[in-house]
This record gives C-alpha cells, sequence and structure tokens, in this order.
C-alpha cells in the first residue's frame, strides 16, 4: 500500500527516535508520468486600481496556475501564502483587486497539473499608486 504526498510516493514509513522505530520510503512520481510544469516568468504593472500580474507560461499542458501573496518579500509560497488557484490552462495574467492602498504585496506563481504544483516564478513585489485628482 502506498499514498502520494506532494508528488511523492510513500510506501513504508521508518522514523526513529528513543522511544519507537518506523520505516519511510519515498520515490518521486509525476501524475501520468508527466514532469512538473515549468516556471514561468512573473511581471507587475502598479496602478491606482489593482495590481495587475502578467507571465510567460513555457507550458503547454498545464491544468491552471497558483497566485501566491506575500506582504513579505523573500517569501516561500505555501499553502498559507496561496491566493488563489486558477484552473484555466494558458492564462498569461491575473489582476488582484483585493489589495490595501498602504500595503506592499509580493507575489509568485506556479504552473499545476493534476495535483503536481511545478516550480514557482520569479517574486515581483508591488502596492497600489495613489490616485491623483486633477481639478
Amino acid at each position: 500500500e502506498f499514498f502520494v504526498v506532494g508528488g511523492f510516493r510513500v510506501s513504508n514509513l521508518q522514523i526513529t527516535n528513543k522511544y519507537t522505530t518506523a520505516q519511510l520510503d519515498l520515490e518521486m512520481i509525476y501524475q501520468d508520468g508527466l514532469d512538473a510544469p515549468l516556471a514561468p516568468v512573473l511581471s507587475l504593472t502598479e496602478n491606482a486600481n489593482d495590481l495587475p500580474l502578467d507571465w510567460v507560461d513555457s507550458n503547454t499542458d498545464e491544468d491552471g496556475f497558483v497566485i501566491y501573496r506575500d506582504e513579505t518579500s523573500g517569501f516561500e509560497p505555501n499553502a498559507s501564502t496561496e491566493l488563489e488557484r486558477v484552473a484555466t490552462p494558458d492564462l498569461a495574467q491575473y489582476v488582484d483587486d483585493t489589495v490595501s492602498q498602504s500595503t506592499e504585496y509580493s507575489y509568485r506563481v506556479a504552473a499545476y497539473r493534476g495535483a503536481i504544483v511545478g516550480s514557482v516564478s520569479n517574486e515581483v513585489t508591488g502596492r497600489l499608486l495613489a490616485a491623483c485628482n486633477n481639478k
């Protein structure tokens, strides 16, 4: 018997400490025999209303994209920084309209195929621009 965790096939679990012993065997697997999707190249445009993300997608067979956002630059993408999972293949833009005027945001994007999330993009950082009132 085995189960899949983050692209690994786990069949035996061995953990040893002074109280107990268990065995762990990991084997890299890819769903349907496919490699993990490649990382997109990400860019961001600041404006007064929202933060549009654009990226270059080098994949032809992803199922969609995972958008990560954090208020700290240099963040590691994980479940707590996942903003949205967009099930749209070949998507090349996402607009974040849930941002606040005084906060700086950092973003990364990854393509996914099935349960396999590929490498994450470069990080981009931005904030809303102050609105100009010309009278």
